[in-house]
């Protein structure tokens, strides 16, 4: 068994890794039941189903882009476990929101819970990984890293499929259940207030203001730059989540022409092997590829980092 394996069974981790799991999991369930609900029962036209595909990706992708900076300040400010508990909290009246328009079929409540749902991940999304160095020992930080990603990306793998699997009737009685049980998880995770030693800034909250002068800070450190902006070969992160989020709504938007009728297999094939990927090799990240102690990069994602010499 590697180390990070052996942190599932340690409370100042396993609680962290299940809330992580389970948000993933209901994100998705969530967004591909109501796609496949409006796709296949709602609309009969190609355009509309296009148009509602790629407006759905924006409307959940929208918040990451209003909110990070501040998402971010109150995870350097507050207690991150509080936050997890708060943020948890919400889902669930998001999620009754959520199944209201599953079971009326109501586009526009949908999209509302979308959008919200976008914002719960934006203010967990900094949670997950800042806690870690606080619950973590230094050496186990890189296979808690990977842990969390590998169990993201299976869950988006596995909230994908049962989106496509299930009647969305019972997806809006699943997301509730989903959202009750990552509540208590959340629950469980220790404290973890700011270091004593931290330098807490006072909180802007003006999204644009706080979104420009973190941008700005970014850029005059080239490491840090670097590393939120490329990937390989120096590749823009945007081309790689831009590509990730197209697939699937291309994907689905032809399926119905193609096969006439819901199908568990319409959910999109090429991002499920995308999560499948990723997720594989999360865990690879700790694995040692030559006696010289090269590994895989720390961030956990398959071949997002090139193979650089440990230190």
């Amino acid at each position: 068994m590697t180390p990070s394996l052996r942190l599932i069974g340690k409370r100042r981790f396993l609680p962290l890794f299940v809330t992580q799991f389970l948000g993933a999991f209901n994100d998705n369930l969530f967004k591909t039941a109501m796609v496949m609900l409006v796709t296949y029962q709602i609309y009969n036209d190609p355009a509309k189903e296009a148009s509602f595909n790629a407006i759905a990706g924006g409307i959940f992708i929208l918040p990451f882009f209003l909110f990070s900076a501040l998402s971010g300040q109150l995870a350097d400010s507050h207690d991150k476990a509080r936050i997890i508990r708060t943020v948890k909290s919400a889902e669930i009246v998001i999620m009754i929101c959520g199944a209201a328009g599953l079971l009326l079929s109501s586009i526009p409540v949908m999209l509302a819970a979308l959008f919200a749902m976008g914002v719960h991940s934006t203010f967990f999304g900094p949670i997950k990984y800042a806690i870690l160095p606080q619950h973590l020992q230094h050496d186990e930080v890189l296979g808690g890293t990977g842990m969390i990603e590998a169990g993201t990306y299976g869950a988006i793998l596995l909230g994908t499929i049962a989106g496509g699997l299930i009647p969305h009737d019972t997806a809006a009685i699943g997301v509730l259940v989903i959202a009750v049980i990552g509540r208590i998880a959340g629950a469980q995770v220790p404290a973890a207030p700011p270091e004593p030693d931290a330098n807490v800034p006072r909180i802007d909250w003006h999204i644009i203001r706080s979104s420009i002068t973190l941008v700005s800070a970014t850029l005059h450190i080239p490491r840090l730059f670097l590393a939120i902006a490329a990937y390989p070969g120096n590749r823009p992160v945007t081309i790689y989540h831009a590509t990730s989020a197209a697939i699937p709504s291309v994907s689905t938007d032809r399926s119905p022409s193609s096969h006439g009728g819901p199908d568990p297999m319409k959910t999109p094939v090429p991002f499920q092997f995308r999560s499948a990927a990723t997720a594989v090799g999360s865990r690879c990240c700790e694995i040692n590829l030559t006696p010289a102690g090269l590994q895989l990069g720390g961030t956990g994602r398959a071949g997002n980092r090139p193979i650089l010499p440990s230190r």
